[in-house]
């Protein structure tokens, strides 16, 4: 991500390494997850 210009902050990559760990899908509208490769995402927003 880094090389790629993109930064996400370091509590977001915690929340989104134990999502992955735990294989579990995280429900977010922040765009900055859809960096994660492999992370199964769901926006429940209206």
């Amino acid at each position: 991500m880094e090389k790629k210009g993109k930064v996400m902050g370091a509590l977001d990559q915690l929340i989104a390494a134990l999502a992955l760990s735990r294989r579990i899908t995280m429900v977010t509208n922040d765009k900055a997850f859809s960096m994660i490769p492999d992370l199964p995402l769901e926006d429940w927003t209206l």
